[in-house]
């Protein structure tokens, strides 16, 4: 490139050299012909060469740094994780599938590792803990009055760099620190602060009067620590170490100083309290952070951590084969919601870590069904401890049904019974005189014209001579049936409305019985009404209980028409507390929140009403 000076130009610097009295007049005038004033020609062609020059020295010179002070990968690092850092955020989904086939590789190299670290380390602490010798170093740290942590790195290592901080020397300030990774922690901001005031004091204290240089302290010695102190024009950088310091950690750190120095000039002479510009300094830090285990005579075998391990995996094998003996028998018990007559409400097995085994069962069971201990016993189930709950109720179960009809059958031989699709069909023939006895004791085992029962295929064997006597057996088995249904009592918990499900079963009977009265009642021209009573106990006040005695009787119907009873038959009403004085001294053992029933009749004929 060719750059061009104007005539004028050329002829005023020669005018000034040859008008100049000394030599070092001319030779500057010289120079401004040939490079131009303020040397802006040698700066036009080394910017228009700048990138071919630097793109044929910069690899060499990267190389020759790296060799010299390895302080290249220390300012390159944090640029390139940063760089990484943002890649992987901004491409996410990439990154997965670049790293998805070597995952597993790595998973498993890691744990590897870390049961390896785990071992060694517990192998460590049970060494320091389990054994004489730690016994002896517990005891020597209580009296040295220092933590057992410190005295056991200090007879583990021959030396060891705790922390590492670098101080800014004008203010004091904490610019960044590094610290061993089981070392114990400290506040770096207030060794800080002390280390400067000492230093103030030292150098205030002892300066000659004459002198212009500074004192300053090199090393501070403690009980369980030793201080090197490595000033520099801008910063200082200290260093704590347990043990006997070795001579090369000064030089490291006066090498590292100087990097420093070297890297961070202009933030260092600038620095104006915030410390965040030298985060990239952790590095050459780092490098001060070094350590020196003492040599064993022997080699040591982590025979504590194994027969820990070996303690901890019987352990594990021990309660996970009583786990899975709790299943086994939990899933045997639980095949007892599948029986005839049985409803499983609650199951618990419990095998613990010892050899007791328990179990609570809550069920609800027809009592013709098979007891639940003899079941067990059938089963072979044997436990430690076990603990049964159960309620009765009424089940239609076919095989029970059968059970129940064995007897009917007995009393009436000409009668058959088969089961289809959830209904039993009577066939055969009986006596007009014993059809309704043969409806309630139908009905008794849970047998109901309508609902389960067909009757359409029985024959009734009638004669002249037996219809009055029917029509009074029939009257009479009325009646009968309507006792039994005022005799049932619904119970409910203490300040509830909502129906448990032993009286569900009990509302049920009451439902069979009261059809079954209603067809005895059709002939005798009887109409039937059912009266529902809710009553509640003294134990709130008494606008509270007459609203829960009417919401019971509610209860009760709105279940009763779900099973078949016509709304316009039913009448509720509420007494608000039963008076359960003529209980004597049981009175306050006696549950008075229930509903009871009243059945009204009318006999159409006589225009008369009778109550029951």
């Amino acid at each position: 490139m060719q750059t061009h000076v104007s005539s004028d130009d050329k002829n005023n610097i020669v005018q000034q050299a040859l008008t100049s009295e000394s030599d070092e007049e001319m030779l500057a005038a010289l120079r401004d012909i040939i490079l131009g004033q303020d040397q802006h020609l040698i700066t036009q062609i080394m910017r228009s060469h700048a990138r071919e020059l630097v793109a044929n020295v910069v690899v060499e010179a990267l190389h020759d740094r790296q060799l010299k002070d390895q302080s290249v990968d220390k300012i390159l690092q944090p640029v390139i994780e940063q760089s990484v850092e943002r890649s992987v955020e901004t491409h996410s989904d990439k990154f997965v599938g670049y790293f998805y086939p070597i995952v597993g590789s790595l998973v498993r190299k890691s744990v590897k590792a870390f049961l390896s670290n785990f071992i060694e380390k517990t192998n460590q602490m049970l060494e320091h803990s389990l054994t004489v010798k730690g016994i002896q170093w517990r005891i020597k740290a209580r009296q040295a009055n220092v933590s057992f942590a410190q005295y056991a790195v200090s007879q583990t290592y021959q030396y060891r760099v705790e922390h590492v901080f670098l101080i800014h020397r004008e203010t004091g300030l904490l610019l960044k620190s590094v610290s061993h990774p089981d070392s114990v922690q400290t506040d770096p901001d207030l060794i800080s602060s002390m280390l400067t005031a000492i230093s103030d004091f030292v150098s205030d204290s002892f300066a000659q009067p004459d002198s212009t240089d500074d004192e300053q302290l090199e090393t501070i010695v403690t009980d369980n620590y030793t201080l090197l102190i490595k000033p520099g024009p801008y910063a200082t950088l200290v260093a704590s170490v347990t043990g006997q310091a070795p001579s090369h950690l000064s030089e490291k750190m006066q090498l590292s100083m100087e990097q420093i120095h070297q890297l961070y000039q202009a933030e260092l002479s600038k620095f104006n309290g915030d410390n965040a510009e030298f985060e990239q300094s952790e590095g050459q830090l780092s490098d001060c952070l070094i350590a020196e285990e003492k040599l064993e005579s022997k080699e040591k075998k982590p025979w504590m951590a194994w027969i820990l391990l070996l303690i901890l995996g019987g352990f594990l094998t021990h309660w996970g084969w009583r786990v899975w003996q709790s299943q086994q028998i939990e899933a045997q018990l639980s095949v007892m919601d599948t029986l005839p007559g049985y409803s499983l409400q609650k199951l618990n097995v419990d095998f613990g870590f010892k050899h007791q085994s328990s179990a609570q069962i809550e069920l609800l069971r027809d009592p013709d069904s098979v007891p639940v201990k003899q079941w067990l016993a059938n089963q072979q189930i044997t436990l430690d401890q076990i603990e049964i709950k159960e309620k009765y109720f009424h089940s239609v179960e076919p095989s029970l049904i059968t059970q129940r009809l064995s007897p009917i059958k007995a009393e009436f031989t000409e009668l058959e019974f088969n089961h289809k699709n959830g209904v039993w069909f009577a066939s055969g023939k009986v006596p007009a005189n014993q059809k309704y006895q043969l409806l309630i004791k139908l009905g008794a085992i849970g047998l109901s014209e309508g609902i389960n029962l067909d009757l359409t295929q029985l024959q009734i064997q009638a004669s002249n001579t037996l219809l009055a006597q029917s029509q009074q057996v029939s009257e009479q088995a009325l009646f009968q049936i309507l006792a039994k249904i005022n005799a049932i009592q619904i119970d409910f918990e203490l300040a509830e409305v909502k129906l448990a499900e032993p009286m569900l079963a009990q509302l049920n009977k009451l439902t069979q019985l009261y059809q079954m009265a209603k067809k005895l009642a059709e002939p005798l021209n009887y109409q039937l009404n059912l009266v529902v009573v809710g009553t509640s106990d003294a134990s709130g006040p008494k606008q509270m209980n007459q609203k829960l005695s009417i919401d019971r009787a509610n209860s009760v119907r709105t279940e009763l028409v779900k099973q078949g009873i016509s709304q316009d038959e039913i009448y509720t009403t509420g007494v608000s507390q039963l008076d359960n004085k003529h209980f004597g001294s049981e009175a306050s053992q006696i549950n008075t929140r229930k509903a009871l029933f009243n059945v009204m009749y009318l006999k159409q004929t006589q225009n008369t009403e009778r109550k029951i």
